[in-house]
């Protein structure tokens, strides 16, 4: 099979040929090709690490790699953002982050800056659903982690670009920092930091279409005494995978499934199929956060 055939497909096959017979000499599969259209300067080419490749050090105790199989566990979903290009990494270790600082000597510090560095806007992807966390992930090497993948939207400005639904289904719990959607194949995929107020009838019990609008990316992280919403994160939106039990709720026995190549697989074909593709660089502007 000719390397560009390789390229072209998708899904846990492809996935699986990349990884075992495509791979360029630092282990990360081909790219895809220049995404052409609008825009000014050089076409983005979508690199991405491979799956469970943690920011060294950055694992729970300092030690654990991530998930690394290719399995794609949310086959044929479409890619949680409006259009791209999109920047999966660390908001911790990254620019901006805190780094090591929030969690002990043994973990590296951020590399400084801010968040608006044209670093963390730039490929590859970084996997981080099993960066160290004190969160329940039994599918992590070390039982915790994470639980999702953090996404940066095409520049750091907050309340600017879109989230939308990865599948039809109905909304369930929408809360300050986060909303559930319950899919139709028996999934529960979350939504962390978006804007409030959300998309027009986005409240729970709503059937929604898949490709519907859900909000604004932005970086709330909570609601103070006083009724404002707080924000102590960079702007991104937090995603998550989850198997459903029947009435909906997230199956914690189970807990978050490693979503990192699924969300490799649904992004190829966003930026194959988008209409808006304004995928090259520069793209950073000065941040406009709150």
């Amino acid at each position: 099979m000719k390397r560009a055939q390789k390229v072209f497909l998708t899904g846990l096959a492809a996935l699986s040929l990349l990884a075992l017979s495509g791979c360029e000499s630092d282990g990360s599969p081909p790219p895809l090709p220049p995404i052409g259209g609008g825009g000014t300067g050089t076409p983005l080419i979508f690199r991405f690490d491979p799956p469970g490749r943690l920011i060294p050090g950055t694992g729970h105790d300092a030690t654990s790699t991530g998930v690394t199989s290719p399995t794609i566990v949310a086959p044929g979903m479409r890619f949680p953002y409006e259009r791209g290009p999109v920047f999966a990494n660390s908001q911790v270790w990254g620019h901006g982050g805190a780094g090591g600082s929030i969690f002990g000597p043994a973990y590296p510090p951020a590399p400084g800056g801010t968040q608006g560095d044209a670093e963390n806007y730039r490929y590859p992807w970084k996997d981080n659903f099993c960066e160290q966390r004190g969160w329940n992930a039994p599918k992590c090497p070390a039982g915790k982690g994470h639980q999702g993948q953090d996404i940066r939207p095409p520049t750091c400005e907050a309340e600017k670009y879109w989230a939308v639904t990865t599948e039809a289904g109905r909304i369930g719990y929408v809360g300050t920092v986060s909303v559930e959607l319950i899919t139709d194949t028996g999934q529960v995929h979350r939504y962390l930091h978006l804007e409030r107020p959300l998309a027009s009838g986005i409240v729970a019990g709503a059937r929604v279409a898949k490709g519907q609008r859900i909000g604004r990316i932005s970086n709330v992280t909570g609601r103070r005494s006083n009724g404002t919403l707080s924000r102590a994160t960079t702007v991104h939106l937090h995603f998550e995978i989850w198997d459903g039990n029947s009435d909906g709720s997230r199956n914690l026995g189970v807990g978050p499934l490693p979503l990192y190549t699924s969300l490799i697989d649904s992004y190829r074909r966003l930026l194959r199929s988008s209409p808006i593709s304004n995928f090259k660089q520069p793209l950073v502007n000065p941040c406009h956060t709150h």
